[in-house]
């Protein structure tokens, strides 16, 4: 296994917890500062997904897509 494989496979699984915390944050949305904690952890859930699969990437061209 390559070392880009194993730091993907990390953060594939930080993705798992950020939507565990998402799920959370919505359950609790009454309180006021879960909206703006649960928008900080979906736009991290977003960041996380695509660098994942950018270090899954082998050329230039893969990765700009």
């Amino acid at each position: 296994m390559s070392y880009n494989f194993i730091l993907s496979s990390i953060l594939i699984l930080f993705i798992f917890c950020y939507m565990i915390l998402l799920n959370y944050a919505w359950q609790n949305r009454e309180t006021p500062i879960t909206i703006s904690y649960g928008l900080g952890v979906l736009s991290a859930f977003f960041y996380t997904f695509g660098y994942a699969f950018q270090l899954l990437s082998t050329t230039v061209d893969q990765m700009m897509f």
